[in-house]
């Protein structure tokens, strides 16, 4: 297990060149009523962005769930869903994959074992949402889908800017707070200023990535 390097810790069915295995076709489409039945029986989770989770895996996206136990939550979804085409373990995510697409399992919000926001502030601060799942606060979740892209690929990705801005301007003091709180008061400070504009972080990123 090396969060350095950021191996494998264990793979279920992964191919020499970690692709998941193809021909697999167990579900034709988006299990709804089965995802359902897994939120409900999950007791600590939030979905940290896309709240609308059925749409996003229809879009071929993913899910990120911030879960209390990742074996517990592993156990649940392969209960209700069933048996993952493919499993890929790392320190900071257990990606479980299906035809329909894939469910991502974290343990804490970090890059390379350096964590940027607290998982229990996030657990705390969290509400219900109609999907039947639980959201982060809007802070929260802007700095999630902000540092998610930029710590990871170096990049801001464009369709989480309305997230960022909204929780500048109605979250703003949260924003700041755990802003500083990732990246020092002096950074967190100059990020806050951008929030409306995130995009100009793309030019910080080394600064961004050190201070974390």
């Amino acid at each position: 297990t090396n969060m350095s390097t950021g191996k494998a810790i264990e793979s279920d069915g992964s191919s020499s060149n970690g692709e998941p295995p193809k021909g697999e076709s167990a579900f034709p489409t988006v299990p709804g009523s089965l995802l359902g039945r897994f939120f409900q029986e999950l007791s600590a989770h939030v979905v940290l962005r896309n709240q609308n989770y059925l749409d996003h895996l229809k879009a071929g996206g993913d899910v990120d769930i911030l879960v209390g136990s990742v074996e517990e939550a592993e156990q649940s979804l392969r209960r209700h869903v069933g048996e993952p085409a493919w499993v890929l373990r790392r320190s900071y995510v257990t990606n479980c994959f299906y035809p329909f697409g894939h469910i991502d399992l974290i343990p804490r919000v970090e890059w390379w074992g350096a964590a940027y926001l607290n998982e229990r502030l996030v657990q705390r601060s969290s509400e219900p949402t109609e999907y039947g799942t639980r959201k982060p606060r809007l802070a929260h979740e802007a700095l999630v889908s902000w540092f998610t892209s930029l710590l990871w690929g170096g990049f801001f990705k464009a369709r989480y800017r309305r997230t960022v801005i909204d929780a500048a301007l109605t979250d703003g003091a949260e924003l700041q707070k755990v802003l500083a709180a990732a990246t020092g008061e002096r950074w967190g400070k100059r990020l806050f200023n951008i929030a409306t504009t995130p995009e100009k972080s793309e030019a910080w990123v080394g600064a961004v990535r050190r201070a974390v």
